[in-house]
């Protein structure tokens, strides 16, 4: 339990949950990545100008074409990019899910606060409690995500890369 103790902490839970609205562009960007390597040297994969469908024996498969043109180092740097896509596909669903065990009041705050990116006083005025309250019920919320948090394997383990 020490262990994990040293592995999350409040920053942390901070750093993960102001990350989380970045996630989907990472995983965009990486997949756009991932296109344009196999665009570039995927060449096998061009139109077809006969219109002719391709035979069994005929290297036609993506496996193949990928065999035949990719390099292994790119071939090594797309499995790297769909790793990290993979990863962060469970970082987020591992956050959504540790934020939405909280109660209502807590899940508003974190919700408004760090997913959607408002201002403490657009939180205040969506929840109907003041700034201060809005802050206090953070901290309330953050202690228990810290808790949850350090439960979560996923979590933990995971380092955000500055």
């Amino acid at each position: 339990m020490a262990e994990v103790a040293e592995a999350m902490d409040k920053a942390k839970v901070i750093r993960l949950l102001e990350f989380f609205p970045d996630i989907a562009e990472e995983i965009r960007a990486k997949r756009n990545a991932i296109a344009d390597l196999d665009q570039y040297y995927n060449t096998v994969s061009g139109i077809q100008y006969d219109g002719m469908p391709k035979g069994n024996y005929h290297a036609g498969s993506q496996t193949e074409n990928r065999a035949m043109n990719i390099p292994d180092y790119v071939s090594k740097e797309i499995r790297t990019y769909q790793r990290e896509i993979e990863a962060l596909q469970k970082v987020k669903i591992e956050i959504i899910k540790e934020v939405s065990r909280l109660n209502l009041k807590h899940k508003k705050i974190i919700f408004g606060f760090y997913f959607d990116s408002m201002k403490w006083e657009q939180v205040a005025e969506r929840t109907n409690y003041s700034d201060r309250q809005c802050k206090n019920i953070r901290d309330e919320a953050l202690g228990k995500l810290l808790v949850s948090f350090q439960k979560n394997k996923v979590l933990t383990d995971y380092e955000i890369g500055e």
